[in-house]
């Protein structure tokens, strides 16, 4: 559109001086070569005009370009794992790049599964959905294994009740912003929680806080593994 205006203008000033020079010959005779040369002049200068627009026209369509590259999406707070490798940012990120991974697209309905609908009518049930009772079980076998083995005698076998007990108690200390008090806090008769003590012993909670394992422990001892991954191995991929 800038070039097109620019070479309607050269071609007016070229007519304008062409005119002019007429003009000049008829009235002044002797002035003419002069007239000449300034009217060949004229066209240069124009010449240098269109390249001023056209050079301003680029100017302001990269300066356009500039500015819509400098706009930021507001990023918010940002958190940094311990190991400064991971970056979470308080406001969702835009993808910039293109179409969006195909991992980070969800292709299941969100909500209840059918299956969660047909079996879940109780919040033990809802629960059970996640901890399965066959995971339960693999977590209460190695954890007596482990109390035997550091209370001998003295340990008291933990059942299915205990085990859930003791995971609800769990629950119940992030529910009530309790995560970071002490056992003896939560389990204090004057300003603790009544239902901690009512419903397991402080010595009983701390000991299978103490022995509660998810594998095998004593034979991971033995073989020495260097995976650290292998404590939980076998119930991250079991879970839910």
């Amino acid at each position: 559109m800038a070039s097109a205006i620019g070479s309607k203008l050269v071609r007016g000033k070229i007519v304008y001086n062409a005119a002019q020079v007429l003009m000049s010959e008829l009235s002044d005779g002797d002035d003419s070569q002069d007239d000449v040369e300034v009217s060949d002049d004229e066209p240069s200068s124009d010449g240098r005009e269109v390249d001023v627009l056209e050079s301003h026209s680029e100017a302001s369509s990269d300066s356009e370009c500039e500015d819509s590259a400098e706009v930021e999406v507001d990023k918010g707070s940002t958190y940094r794992s311990k190991n400064s490798q991971e970056t979470w940012y308080e406001n969702p990120q835009r993808n910039t790049e293109g179409r969006r991974a195909a991992r980070n697209m969800m292709h299941i309905t969100s909500g209840p599964t059918r299956y969660a609908v047909r079996n879940v009518d109780t919040a033990e049930s809802a629960f059970q959905l996640f901890l399965t009772p066959s995971l339960l079980q693999q977590i209460i076998d190695w954890t007596n294994k482990e109390g035997r083995l550091v209370y001998g005698h003295q340990w008291a076998d933990v059942d299915n009740i205990k085990m859930n007990c003791y995971l609800g108690l769990l629950i119940l200390a992030g529910v009530m912003k309790g995560h970071n008090e002490s056992v003896m806090s939560l389990w204090n008769e004057e300003n603790g929680r009544a239902i901690f003590s009512r419903s397991m012993a402080r010595n009983r909670f701390t000991a299978i806080s103490r022995c509660i394992r998810f594998d095998d422990a004593a034979a991971r001892r033995r073989t020495r593994s260097t995976d650290k991954f292998s404590p939980i191995r076998d119930v991250f991929f079991n879970f839910g």
